[in-house]
């Protein structure tokens, strides 16, 4: 893995960590390549210490051009439309009053071209956040048709940044929808909860873990470009999830 893919993991499993801190046990679905690529697009605009501990937080240490990490990263998700529908989405949205510098917005120019605009929070408040809901429902297909709520911007807004996304594909192998019946699902070592599970007799990888206890089983998608993981801990000794060990 190149330094950036690196970063990117580390950021992830970072995120999960502070995601699980409240409720180890609660559902959380999150994408954290696009937030590490929509908080990118701001560390580019970022000097001094702001940038430094924006560098420390995405693991950017090590990498040595970030830019071009993410013009990378996103030619190669370009090159495998083909194969699923994968849409991220990000914007930085500035108010005019703060007069960006030119090198303010030259510095978001590579790799994040047009995702830099200028806007008026102060005077036009409900017409921006109205302008910024359709912006997001045309670059997602309309799939998110209101990603900013009522009150969710002010006229004291001066920086805003938007991170959308969706993603469409199909398994290697389907599961049939005859064979979805209700199991039990356990939680922790306490608790199991009836769920709907989907069934299917296949050959697929699964690996272990030693360290971890833990399980691994790749579920590929169709022409296995992406594939799903899922970790299951062999032994649960509390009410936590088991995956509080897992690491960078």
């Amino acid at each position: 893995m190149d330094a950036l893919q690196l970063a990117n993991t580390a950021f992830a499993v970072d995120m999960f960590k502070k995601l699980c801190e409240k409720d180890k046990t609660a559902n959380i679905i999150f994408a954290p390549l696009c937030t590490s690529t929509s908080l990118a697009l701001a560390y580019k605009a970022t000097k001094g210490d702001t940038a430094d501990q924006m560098k420390q937080v995405l693991h950017f240490q090590d990498v040595k051009d970030v830019s071009f990490g993410f013009q990378t990263v996103t030619s190669d998700v370009s090159k495998l439309s083909s194969f699923f529908a994968l849409k991220m989405v990000k914007r930085l949205f500035v108010d005019k009053s703060l007069n960006p510098t030119t090198d303010f917005v030259n510095s978001t120019k590579r790799p994040f071209p047009s995702e830099l605009e200028l806007v008026d929070f102060k005077e036009k408040t409900e017409e921006t956040r109205q302008k910024i809901n359709k912006s997001i429902s045309e670059l997602t297909d309309g799939k998110m048709e209101t990603i900013l709520n009522e009150g969710s911007v002010s006229d004291q807004t001066q920086i805003l940044l938007v991170n959308a996304a969706y993603f469409v594909t199909n398994w290697m192998k389907k599961f049939p929808e005859a064979e979805i019946k209700e199991c039990p699902f356990k939680v922790n070592k306490t608790e199991t909860k009836p769920v709907q599970m989907m069934n299917l007799e296949a050959t697929f990888c699964l690996g272990y873990v030693k360290e971890l206890n833990v399980a691994i089983l790749e579920l590929p998608c169709l022409n296995k470009h992406i594939s799903m993981l899922i970790l299951l801990p062999k032994e649960i000794e509390d009410e936590t999830t088991g995956l509080e060990q897992v690491r960078e």
